[in-house]
């Protein structure tokens, strides 16, 4: 809610996640243009996150780590190609703090530090299999929330973003993207202010109604974007320093 933080309380709760997908192209007559192909396709991914959240009087302190794994594989069935492989290891940790300064103000500063290991996918040449690479980043953020009423509040924030590219941008969905293996993570700045009211009694027939008016602005160092073409080598681009606005 939007008062101060009265109570004394520890609780903590945690979750797990796995998936998969297979797939497999075939075109025995060769008829797409591009030879005789029959080819299998497996990804998938599994992680854990718990979070720890600690309450005392105008304080709150909240903890997070996160831990995943995910793996692509490319088979070619009919022994005319190389395997490909690749995977990614990631953990991550975050921390923030909720203060109520005074009656009407409240700072959120917060930390997040994430680690990555990405094991590349062979090179289309065999003789120069792509490194590995580690990445490791940290996204601090500063938030300030004004409070006019028990219902509206005025709020900005400020820091770094960090957002890591997806399993198809860096391995590629062969029937329809080559991926980019060295795609970094895509960084930046950005900042947003806005104004949120939200009444606490229900509107008519409308149990809750949640309001935001919000301006943001971005600062990206590094920019991905991705071409999706069937006959082609496109991929994924970095497309280098970039000024972000919302549309």
């Amino acid at each position: 809610g939007m008062g101060a933080f009265a109570t004394l309380s520890l609780r903590g709760q945690g979750t797990v996640f796995a998936s998969g997908e297979h797939q497999r192209y075939r075109d025995p007559a060769g008829e797409v243009g591009v030879g005789v192909q029959d080819r299998t396709y497996r990804t998938g991914a599994s992680g854990a996150h718990v979070t720890a959240t600690a309450t005392a009087a105008r304080y709150r302190v909240d903890v997070s780590l996160a831990l995943r794994g995910e793996r692509f594989t490319d088979r070619d069935n009919l022994g005319q190609a190389r395997h490909l492989d690749g995977s990614r290891l990631g953990g991550s940790t975050t921390a923030q703090l909720a203060a109520q300064l005074t009656s009407w103000l409240i700072i959120e500063p917060s930390l997040g530090v994430e680690r990555l290991h990405t094991s590349s996918l062979l090179d289309l040449d065999p003789r120069e299999p792509a490194a590995a690479r580690r990445d490791t980043f940290a996204t601090p953020r500063l938030a300030v929330r004004a409070l006019a009423t028990s219902e509206r509040q005025a709020k900005a924030s400020v820091g770094r973003y960090a957002r890591t590219p997806t399993l198809i941008e860096l391995f590629g969905d062969r029937g329809l993207v080559w991926g980019n293996p060295g795609l970094r993570p895509e960084t930046g700045q950005s900042a947003d202010a806005g104004v949120v009211w939200a009444p606490v009694a229900p509107y008519r027939a409308v149990d809750r109604v949640l309001v935001a008016l919000t301006h943001q602005r971005g600062w990206a160092e590094h920019v991905e974007g991705q071409v999706r073409e069937i006959l082609s080598d496109a991929g994924p681009l970095e497309l280098g320093q970039r000024h972000l606005r919302p549309i």
